[in-house]
């Protein structure tokens, strides 16, 4: 419960290695993270090894020189890095968020070092992240969720649409996984490669969700396994649905060459994620 003064968010920013002009992102990060809707606090101290992922959308990314392409959720830029990591130590300096005291993970997590990218616009087929959270074009913005650490979908062989999301389906909807008793948010993180797969049948982003939202299910008896009791409303015809409705799919394209696609599980119905504008002259839309 620290005060995010704008001294304190610099100090840990320059530990972190971040550049001075990292520093507006770094401010709204931590505005948007502190949203009543996001549970930072639940967050912080759950045992789900649940990290913040920052998702970077507009022109500036390329300014400040993020990668989206090849490599984003991995090491050797700048900005992805040292942003990251400025966040997390933001939460343990400031939020208090120390391993066992007051972070409660079991087993932690390699997200929780630096979890943060920007959407690769250039090569989606379709309206990026931000566009399709109301906001215009040409702003930029800085997303958060409450996301685990990315968990690859290896497809090389599908060439129709409903083959290669089945696939994403059927990892995403597994025994054990945290949506499947506590159904909310899942990011999809999907290749270019993937997403032109997809479009060239003409799937809309929409289309793309909705066919997440009603495939990835489990059997009742699996999902149950996860401790909470399940809310009857998210049964059907005996299946679970690990989201609660295809809004809760965040579907972003990022990443190089390869057939791959990347999908984190959310922290269910505990945390909501939260998109800001890093245009301080235009009102947010939450």
């Amino acid at each position: 419960m620290g005060q995010a003064t704008l001294e304190k968010i610099a100090i840990n920013a320059v530990m972190a290695g971040c550049l001075p002009q990292f520093q507006p992102v770094m401010e709204q990060v931590i505005k948007a993270i502190s949203q009543e809707k996001f549970n930072l606090a639940g967050v912080n101290a759950t045992t789900h090894p649940v990290s913040i992922c920052t998702i970077i959308n507009g022109s500036l990314a390329d300014e400040l020189g993020m990668n989206s392409a090849t490599g984003c959720l991995g090491p050797g830029n700048m900005a992805n890095a040292s942003i990251g990591r400025a966040i997390r130590l933001c939460l343990i300096n400031i939020a208090g968020a120390l391993p066992g005291i007051g972070d409660h993970a079991t087993h932690g997590s390699p997200a929780k070092y630096s979890y943060c990218f920007a959407e690769n616009e250039k090569q989606s087929p379709w309206d990026p992240l931000h566009v399709e959270r109301g906001y215009k074009e040409d702003d930029n913005t800085v997303t958060v969720l409450a996301a685990e650490a990315p968990h690859n979908v290896n497809d090389h062989r599908s060439q129709g649409a409903e083959d290669l999301l089945d696939t994403i389906c059927h990892t995403a909807a597994t025994a054990g996984c945290n949506n499947s008793h506590v159904p909310g948010e899942l990011l999809v993180i999907m290749s270019p490669e993937h997403a032109a797969t997809i479009d060239q049948e003409g799937w809309s982003k929409k289309d793309v969700q909705n066919y997440i939202h009603k495939n990835s299910r489990l059997p009742v008896v699996l999902g149950d396994r996860g401790g909470r009791k399940l809310d009857e409303k998210w049964i059907s015809q005996g299946e679970v649905y690990i989201t609660r409705s295809p809004r809760d799919v965040t579907l972003v394209v990022a990443g190089g060459p390869g057939r791959h696609t990347m999908i984190s599980h959310g922290f269910g119905s505990g945390s909501e994620s939260v998109t800001m504008t890093l245009n301080p002259e235009r009102r947010d839309k939450g």
